[in-house]
């Protein structure tokens, strides 16, 4: 999926997308799309208590692989690793919350059972997670680190990854940098 990356288009809250043959929808909160790639973005808050719906994961995964594209991503970002909370059915792995809500979805759009299989079985391979803590680290990481010459790009470059950091400390709960910069503040 990186082969091409700078051709890549990124949609934050982008349109409804509609399970082919369904009245089901869904609307992921970030895509990522290539000419032969897809990724949904599902970003859930840094409320501890945070839960997903019943079916939520698994209508993002089904309208990610009945989509289009070759090589398919579903990423969901969360405060903490797994295992998940899902409405009705409690703390589950992550693999095993999308496929809490996928049989109810694969019967309402009248997929065969062996479509529900093959469905459930590119789980593992098509669906990760990753913290908003490890975003941070990340980000922070590659800030200080990534070579540049040109002053004004690394000046930006710097700004950008101060701005995600801050933002990610701001909305996780107290810690000594929670404070959103101050106006007139250069980040």
């Amino acid at each position: 999926m990186t082969s091409g990356l700078e051709h890549a288009t990124v949609q934050m809250f982008p349109d409804e997308i509609t399970i082919p043959g369904t009245r089901i929808r869904v609307q992921p909160d970030a895509a990522i799309g290539q000419d032969n790639a897809a990724v949904l973005i599902e970003a859930k808050g840094t409320r501890k208590a945070a839960q997903f719906q019943k079916t939520q994961l698994a209508r993002e995964y089904l309208a990610l692989m009945t989509g289009p594209r070759e090589h398919k991503l579903l990423l969901i970002i969360m405060d903490t690793a797994p295992p998940v909370r899902i409405q009705s059915a409690g703390r589950l792995d992550l693999f095993d919350g999308v496929k809490a809500g996928l049989q109810e979805l694969c019967s309402a759009a009248a997929f065969s059972a062996a479509d529900g299989q093959r469905l459930s079985r590119a789980i593992p391979e098509t669906v990760c997670w990753i913290t908003w803590q490890e975003i941070r680290a990340v980000v922070a990481n590659a800030a200080v680190h990534y070579p540049c010459s040109d002053v004004s790009l690394a000046g930006t470059l710097r700004r950008l990854a101060e701005g995600v950091t801050h933002a990610i400390d701001w909305h996780s709960g107290p810690t000594e940098m929670a404070l959103p910069p101050q106006s007139g503040d250069q980040l």
